[in-house]
């Protein structure tokens, strides 16, 4: 804390913070800091006054300003600053805030000899370990890890002998001498906080043990549930403890506890284990857990502030709001007025009836104060006083502006200039808006001259202009430089009067354009008097050479034609109105548009922004907006019918176009399934119902078809219509000036009004069809017409159909769901943008440094340069730095610097030598680099063999330490004999070895080059502009202070704003899913996720003579097949054979593609396919069987059953310990207690973990007894079992009692039971049975078919083991969650299982008939049981037969039988899943590939990834160029830094989908700070664990975990972060914050006279 005299000795204090520290205080600390016993809950008695004892205590403070002075310290309510008051706990209980870290600590801790899990080797190795972390040893501490093994840390022979007799491995007495030589390396950073809690948590996993390392008994299992500690214990000690508590608790009560296998740990019990396990390592806890340094030395043990017996109170603190300001004369109710006065001793109010009084105060406002307090007037409102102007959202730094007021008196809203309103994305449709006054001269101060309109005129995104005027203004700046607009002297001097009203001083103007017949201006002329008067005086007016928005060929009236009298010909814009030329400040030619003073990059605003700085720009802007105001009014615009009405010709000829379109739909459906053009409309329908359901990539097929059919007919419409086929033609059409100009519209716009609406999209497809089949409910069934699939052709100019209207609708409704959803989404993503890299400012050395002094780049953005100032370093505009160099140098400046030559010298030698090197080693960057060193390890291994040289010790081989140690030992002499010609290093860039804001003549590589080829094209100018590119590139680096960290993470975050949620495709050879938008966005930022969505690669082929066949060779390599890919159909047949025994009879056909079909897409042969079928692929699909017959058997069961069951479940609930499910929701929690990292893509799944429970709980109240539907299914069973075979009725009614006389057989069966009456049966068939049996009448008539079938289906009279063995198992897996279905649910639905069965034979039975004939007539004789088949039969006991196809190996057959228990199985989805899984060939982790041409390049593409597997290719594929876009690929095979690339390159590709252009600078300071620690960092909570600042943590979110670790660790803010000073009151320590001044006060205090004590006290 930094204190500041103020006053003399007497004077007031002021307290400056500069750090803040986490602590707890004991209970016996609270009580000697507190006032008083809180006791009561009660606050107030009835009178309204504080009671004595309750939390409103008067002895804690006075709670209001009306209330009566402290009774502690007998200070008023504004100067008492409060006191502490506490609560005494009838017994010791756990703080809240250490409960976890308590658990953390007995659950690595035996509870019998209260030891720490962990061998004396480990303790001793991790303290040293934090000791380094704490002293700022990173490296050191992290080359410990291996040696926490004792067999790593006995492997060496070498040992040291320490003082105290111990033998220790060389490194840790090293390391140990280290900390005693130089106890502290370096301030703490978010290396140091991440390397500690990783120590951290490695530790405490290591100490997990099911056995005592020390007294080898077993460890009590300590679990955190309900918020409490539980502790296992076994049955007997549960009834010793309660037999001791046998007066407290009940006998039942008893009972019931001691079923339990768990006890609560009290605070007392648990206070007692942590004293006695801290007695045992006191100094590794000190280590561990530094809070408990600062536990006060009256306490049993530091672990006491884990517990505590009170509570501290806080003191009622409620302090009065402020008021408007206001002058006091005028008082409150007259404009300019004033309301209060406020000082010291608070605010006195003006009267607004005493005139009298007001006067008195306002005298007493000059006459000095007694207390030296400073007196306040809060005021009205003032002309030219500065606000700051606001809109929600504030996304990036213009949304908060500074402006100069002007009051409007009876008005209620804000006015504000057309021009700003892009900065805030406000519209003028009742948007609201913050007005913000600043209450200080330094707000004020920094509001005027850093804050205001003019200097936002930049963004800080990518540096283009963000304000510019719009829509009438540019309609007007357009007819107003038009050719042949004149105006008389009295115009021009009123136009540019309306111009320059506000202009002080004479005025510069021009002299008439045409003298004769009449004195005349032109519209030009008008402009260039604005921009002559505008440039500062004393300045060279501009130079610009540039275009107009509005095309030359907009101008054009007929063909250009060659000269007739011969001459040069005029390319491009040359003298045409398109042509924007200025000489001097003068407009010679060219229309000025929205290209010139729009929102639009090296714009004429853009330039004067350049050249002479924003102040007079934002004139320019300002007086170009009252000029077209004026004129506009004057010459009037308006917009008619006749600027959208085409002619009758161009009417007629898109009607047949739109005719022609309409007739195509049949033939391009039929080219997407290859079938036909003349094709049936019904047979179209079916095919398409069919591509539909089996191929999910048809509808893609089907939008490509019908896009690429249709956009030839609507270009040709819009050909036709526009521009030539419009009746008033461009200028004088004022919608097409609009749009040409840039003032409101698009061609688009102009498209649907007067040609069709074209092609609907939703999400980038046509409209999807419905279950149906119908686009629309007025659509027939699979209709083809271009209309049903969203084509509207139809326009807004003659109206269009409900059906086009629907359709409309639907894309404009798209885009306002997409807009709602991705707020949250986009939001969530900047706040953790902004919270991560709030602290990174540019240092006066130029570095890029955190809150916490780590530097994260040397140069900002790697070239040290402000993005704002650099936007014209730019090879195209060279030129016009140096046609306006006298403006961009200024000659004081370079004079001054000349100066300096020491410097200059130094760096032009410096240059000279990096010259000398390109020279001396041409094409370098092409060559590899060899050093010394390598030279020498490459002779070594050639010349020395090491034994056992590949022995890895130490992390190290033999080999590679051998030469490490040979070559340190070698002199400087013999290591330049390994020196070679590509040894020889490149020197560093200028940049890093002078400061380029600081050395002239310091500038980055690029902009070297640039110079260099502006003076090769002009050698004349070469030395001066060199001299002047010096100075605009000194003046462009980024000034110290610049919060360049915000910037970036606005700049990321504003466009976010603007991109949807949906995943595109990649345009090349098929479709191949990228994920884009915000989705993209947080893979790469927020989780830094491993596993991405859609992995690829990108890799270049390398020239080759036959490049395009062997590219093709490599891609249908790189391709996964399936089963499904080559597959053509599956023919199943099913029935029940009843001998030699009762099973199910299967008989799969598969019939696969010719190769000729897929030859071209995939690398397998017929034969292939067929050897996977029988090795692999009917393996998984006996699995699929048992999976699919498991789910349809176990929803049956007997109600007996269900009993057994249920009771049985019940019985093992008695069982389970309550505490598990909440130790298992609260696992995360206590993982992240322990130090273990959090996971973010847990913390984003906790809103759908939150909706499943919710889902949950409503399934179980559902009521699922339906007696309506139960009767209706005993109705068809009943049907259904009166359908019995009448021959066998009618034979059983024939057999005469005779035959069936009662034998053992039939004794046996009556004496079973007591309900049995008589029993028969077949005797010679033996083919039935009978039974008759009666039941008493309290049974009621019973329903017995359902129960009959399903006994019979239990009933197993012979079974196969393996079947059995697989049943077995399956019913087990989930034999309590089906108990429960089965309690609830009635699974019996004949008539859904009746039509399934139909289905499944309809579908059977469409089955290629020829194929069928063909397999057949092949005689058995041709299919003899091969190795082939007898694999495939003896590979499981379901296989009867198994044959294929020979000789075109086209098909095989495949026949099981399965037992009658399986059911009839609807194998259809089963095989069409397993189909697809199963997979023939493929390239491990890459699933297809596709080539493309980008830029010339033959490039390579992979759905996947799989680097090491490219290496194999290396002749052909250029993998120097290889390009991934999975970041931590990338890093584990070309290192971080090209992960740092990657990062870069993804977020450029994310943002150029949607046009957005992000400056490099901000994106190279991301992928430096998420790759700071050589590891990739998300930006997300996970990430602040690492931040050395616990209030910026806590700003973030999760506050109270990170205050608990925060306090567990002792943690110190330093107050340096923007959080952390925000929250303490303090100034950011950037911008202004970024340093502070030193004032000499002594001649300023010398004024004040000091006033004796006395005089004030009477005062």
């Amino acid at each position: 804390m930094s204190y500041f005299n103020r006053g003399g000795e007497n004077g007031a204090f002021h307290l400056d913070a500069n750090e803040l520290k986490f602590a707890a205080f004991t209970s016996e600390e609270v009580k000697k800091l507190s006032k008083v016993k809180i006791f009561t809950a009660l606050t107030i008695d009835r009178l309204g006054l504080a009671l004595s004892g309750g939390l409103y205590d008067p002895r804690m403070g006075p709670y209001d300003s009306d209330a009566d002075v402290c009774q502690t310290c007998s200070r008023p309510f504004a100067l008492c600053e409060g006191h502490l008051g506490h609560i005494d706990l009838c017994m010791l209980v756990y703080n809240p805030l250490f409960i976890q870290t308590i658990y953390s600590l007995l659950r690595v801790s035996c509870l019998s000899c209260h030891q720490l899990q962990l061998s004396q080797h480990v303790r001793s190795v991790v303290e040293l370990q934090l000791c380094l972390v704490d002293a700022g040893y990173i490296i050191e501490a992290q080359e410990l890890e291996f040696l926490k093994s004792e067999a790593a840390a006995n492997a060496t022979e070498a040992r040291v002998k320490l003082e105290n007799g111990d033998s220790v491995h060389p490194k840790i007495a090293e390391f140990r001498e280290l900390l005693q030589r130089s106890p502290v390396n370096h301030y703490h950073n978010k290396n140091t906080e991440e390397l500690r809690l990783s120590i951290i948590s490695s530790t405490m996993k290591m100490g997990l043990r099911k056995f005592c390392l020390h007294c080898k008994q077993p460890l009590k299992r300590v679990k955190y549930s309900y918020k409490t500690l539980m502790m296992s214990v076994s049955k007997n000690e549960m009834i010793h403890f309660y037999q001791s508590q046998a007066d407290t608790v009940s006998q039942e009560e008893m009972q019931k506890r001691i079923k339990m296998s768990n006890k609560a740990i009290l605070a007392d019990e648990c206070r007692e284990y942590c004293r006695k396990i801290y007695e045992s390592h006191p100094d590794f806890f000190l280590l561990l857990y530094p809070i408990l340094r600062s536990v006060s030395a009256s306490a049993a043990t530091p672990f006491d502030i884990f517990f505590t017996n009170c509570i501290a109170v806080t003191p009622p603190k409620v302090r009065p709001a402020g008021h408007v300001r206001k002058y006091v004369m005028n008082g409150p109710d007259v404009y300019p007025g004033a309301n209060f006065i406020e000082d010291d001793r608070g605010k006195l109010l003006i009267p607004p009836n005493d005139p009298t009084r007001r006067q008195a105060m306002a005298k007493l406002l000059a006459t000095p104060s007694i207390h030296h307090s400073v007196q306040v007037v809060h005021r009205h409102l003032l002309n030219n006083d500065i606000l700051l102007l606001n809109r929600q959202p504030t996304l990036h730094r213009p949304s908060i502006m500074a402006h100069k007021a002007r009051i409007l008196r009876g008005e209620k809203t804000f006015r504000l200039h057309y021009s700003n309103c892009k900065s805030y994305n406000a519209d003028f449709d009742g948007d609201e808006m913050n007005a913000h006054c600043p209450q200080n001269e330094l707000g004020r101060s920094e509001a005027y001259n850093l804050v205001n309109v003019p200097n936002q005129y930049l963004v800080p995104k990518d540096g283009t202009p963000l304000g510019g005027l719009i829509q009438d203004h540019i309609i007007s700046g357009v007819r107003l430089t038009m050719r042949g607009r004149f105006f008389t002297r009295e115009e021009y001097y009123q136009l540019v009067f309306q111009g320059l009203s506000r202009q002080r001083g004479t005025l510069t103007l021009l002299p008439p354009t045409i003298l004769k017949p009449r004195v005349l201006w032109s519209g030009k002329q008008v402009l260039s008097t604005i921009i002559l008067n505008i440039i500062p005086r004393g300045k060279d007016p501009i130079c610009l050479t540039s275009t107009s928005k509005i095309s030359a060929g907009a101008w054009s009236t007929a063909k250009p034609r060659k000269w007739k009298a011969g001459g040069t010909p005029i390319l491009d814009n040359s003298m045409t109105e398109a042509e924007v030329v200025i000489r001097r400040g003068e407009l010679l030619v060219g229309i000025l548009d929205k290209m010139h003073y729009g929102s639009t990059a090296y714009s004429l605003v853009h330039c004067m922004f350049e050249l002479y700085g924003s102040e007079y720009s934002t004139r320019l802007l300002s007086s170009f907006a009252r000029l077209f105001t004026y004129f506009l009014q004057w010459e009037g615009f308006t917009l008619g019918p006749k600027d959208i009405v085409v002619l009758a010709d161009a009417d007629k000829q898109r009607t047949s176009i739109i005719e022609e379109s309409r007739k195509i739909g049949t033939a391009t459906a039929a080219e997407a399934l290859n079938l036909p053009t003349d094709i049936t409309t019904d047979e179209l329908a079916v095919k398409m119902d069919e591509a539909f359901h089996s191929d999910p990539k048809f509808r893609a097929i089907m939008d490509r078809q019908f896009k690429s059919a249709l956009d030839q007919f609507t270009n040709n419409i819009n050909k036709c219509c526009i521009p030539t086929g419009l009746v008033t033609k461009f200028p004088d059409n004022n919608l097409q000036l609009m749009i040409q100009s840039g003032a409101k519209g698009s061609a688009v716009n102009a498209m649907q009004i007067s040609c069709l609406l074209g092609q609907i999209e939703l999400e980038g497809k046509r409209p999807p069809l419905m279950v149906s089949g119908k686009a629309l409910p007025s659509f027939p069934f699979f209709e083809t017409s271009p209309k049903s699939g969203g084509f509207i052709d139809g326009r807004f100019l003659t109206g269009i159909q409900p059906q086009d209207f629907f359709f409309h609708c639907m894309a404009g409704r798209e885009g306002l769901i997409d807009t709602a959803v991705k707020t949250s989404r986009s939001g969530y993503l900047q706040r953790c943008l902004i919270k991560h890299l709030e602290g990174l400012n540019v240092n006066y050395d130029y570095t890029v440094r955190d809150s916490d002094d780590s530097v994260v780049q040397f140069l900002y953005g790697e070239d040290g340069l402000d993005i704002a100032k650099s936007q014209f370093f730019k090879k195209k505009l060279m030129s016009f730095l140096d046609d306006n160099a006298s403006i961009v140098g200024d000659k004081r400046v370079l004079s001054e610097l000349r100066q300096d030559e020491e410097i200059i010298e130094s760096v032009q030698k410096y240059v000279k030598s990096i010259k000398s090197w390109e020279k001396r080693n041409k094409n370098a960057p092409a060559k590899r680099r060899v050093s010394p060193f390598l030279n020498f390890c490459q002779k070594f291994r050639e010349s020395e063999a090491v034994k056992n040289g590949n022995q890895v010790v130490n992390g190290r081989r033999r080999a590679d330490a051998k030469a490490c140690s040979k070559w340190q030992k070698m002199s400087e002499d013999e290591r330049r004999d390994y020196h070679s010609k590509t040894s020889e290093r490149r020197p560093d860039p200028v940049v890093s070895k002078f400061l380029p804001g600081a050395c002239f003549g310091s500038i980055t590589e690029t902009m070297q080059q640039l110079i260099r080829d502006y003076g090769r094209e002009n050698p004349t100018r070469r030395k001066e502009f060199t001299e002047i590119m010096h100075l605009k590139a000194m003046q462009a680096v980024a000034p110290p202070g610049d919060p360049v960290g915000l910037l970036a993470a606005q700049s990321i975050g504003e466009p976010s704003t603007q991109m949807t949620l949906n995943t595109f495709h990649f345009a090349g050879r098929g479709e191949m899913n990228v994920t884009l938008g915000i989705p993209r966005l947080r893979e790469i930022l927020m989780l830094a996720s491993k596993n991405i969505k859609t992995p690829s690669m990108d890799i270049p082929f390398k020239p080759h003579p036959k490049l395009e066949s062997v590219a093709e060779k490599l891609r249908i390599k790189l391709g996964r097949v399936t089963v499904s890919d080559v597959l053509e159909y599956i023919n199943v047949k099913c029935r029940l054979v009843l001998r030699p025994q009762r099973v199910w009879e299967y008989k799969l056909l598969f019939r696969f593609l010719p190769h000729d079909g897929y030859s071209n897409d995939f690398c397998v042969r017929p034969k292939q396919i067929l050897k996977f079928m029988s090795k692999k692929f009917f393996k998984l699909m006996f699995r699929g069987i048992v999976k699919l017959s498991k789910e349809k058997n176990s929803v049956i069961d007997f109600g007996e059953e269900k009993g057994k069951k249920g009771q049985q479940a019940e019985k093992e609930n008695d069982d389970i310990d309550y505490a598990e499910p909440e130790e298992k929701d609260t696992g995360a929690a206590t993982r992240r207690d322990e130090g273990e990292e959090s996971s973010d893509e847990e913390l984003m799944d906790d809103a759908d973990a939150t909706e499943a429970n919710r889902k949950n709980k409503q399934a179980d109240q559902r009521d699922y007894d339906e007696p309506d539907d139960d009767e209706e299914k005993q109705d068809a069973d009943a049907d259904e079992n009166e359908e019995i075979d009448e021959d066998e009725e009618k034979k059983l009614l024939e057999v005469g009692e005779e035959d069936l006389k009662e034998d053992e057989e039939t004794a046996n069966v009556i004496e079973s039971n007591e309900f049995t009456e008589s029993y028969r049966y077949d005797k010679e068939n033996h083919l039935w049975c009978e039974l008759v049996f009666h039941l008493p009448v309290k049974f009621k008539t019973l329903d017995l078919t359902a129960m009959l079938r399903e006994v019979a289906r239990k009933a197993v009279i012979w079974e196969v083991p393996l079947i059995s063995q697989l049943m077995d198992d399956a019913d087990a897996t989930e034999a309590n969650r089906k108990n429960k279905q089965a309690d609830q649910r009635d699974y019996d639905e004949p008539d859904d299982d009746e039509e399934k069965q139909d289905a499944d034979a309809d579908e059977n039975e469409e089955i290629d008939e020829d194929e069928e004939k063909k397999l057949l007539e092949v005689g058995e004789e041709d299919l003899k049981e091969d190795e082939e088949t007898a694999n495939v039969i003896e590979s499981n006991e379901f296989t009867e037969s198994y044959r294929y196809d020979k000789e075109n190996h086209l098909w095989c057959e495949l026949v099981f039988h399965l037992p009658v228990k399986f059911k009839t199985l609807d194998l259809t989805a089963m095989l069409r899943e397993v189909a697809r899984k199963a997979v023939i060939w493929e390239v491990p982790l890459i699933s297809r590939a596709i080539t493309y041409n980008q830029n010339e390049q033959l490039m390579l593409k992979t759905q996947g990834i799989n680097i090491v597997e490219m290496f194999q290719y290396n002749k052909l594929l250029d993998l120097d160029r290889l390009y991934s876009n999975d970041i931590h690929a990338i890093a584990q095979t070309y290192g971080i830094e090209a992960a740092g690339r990657v990062i870069v390159k993804e977020v450029q590709n994310v943002f150029k989908v949607y046009g957005i252009t992000v400056d490099p600078r901000h994106l190279f300071l991301i992928s430096d700070y998420m790759t700071f620690n050589g590891n990739i960092s998300a930006l997300s909570r996970k990430g602040m664990e690492t931040s050395v600042s616990p209030l910026q943590q806590m700003s973030f979110e999760s506050c109270m975990r990170f205050l608990k670790a925060a306090t567990i660790s002792g943690c110190t803010d330093n107050l340096s972060s923007p959080s952390s000073r925000l929250i303490v009151g303090q100034p950011c320590k950037s911008g202004t914050g970024a340093f502070v001044l030193l004032n000499d006060n002594r001649a300023f205090l010398s004024n004040f006279k000091r006033i004796p004590k006395e005089e004030v006290a009477a005062h």
